[in-house]
């Protein structure tokens, strides 16, 4: 069961506290932007619609393509691409950098899952 803080504000510019919040293109605290990047805070376009498959898996995709926003913090063309698969008695999560750039780069990436728990 995921946790989802009463807390959380969909603001776009507060970091959601619960859920998974995917971490790209920096883990932790960098002078260039927010704490854990700037993915969960810009917002992604849906690229494939929720549909069904063959063998019954319900999948969607989503992308977050490079852009002024993201480019004032990392100065990188890229597209993260976003596979959620709900199966029978599975949840499957893709993520996928392509680097639509000439220069190599470093990223690092999460998916910053939180659980809830009864007691800590």
């Amino acid at each position: 069961m995921l946790f989802l803080s009463e807390k959380a504000r969909f603001d776009g510019e507060t970091p959601i506290r619960g859920g998974i919040p995917i971490v790209f293109p920096h883990f932790g605290p960098w002078e260039s932007g927010p704490l854990h990047g700037f993915a969960q805070l810009l917002y992604w376009t849906l690229k494939e619609e929720p549909h069904q498959t063959e063998n019954g898996d319900v999948t969607a995709s989503l992308s977050l393509m490079h852009s002024p926003a993201s480019r004032s913090m990392w100065d990188f063309r890229f597209e993260a691409l976003y596979r959620v698969t709900l199966k029978k008695s599975e949840l499957v999560l893709d993520l996928e950098i392509t680097n639509e750039d000439d220069t190599p780069f470093n990223f690092t990436t999460l998916l910053h899952t939180y659980f809830l728990v009864p007691n800590v």
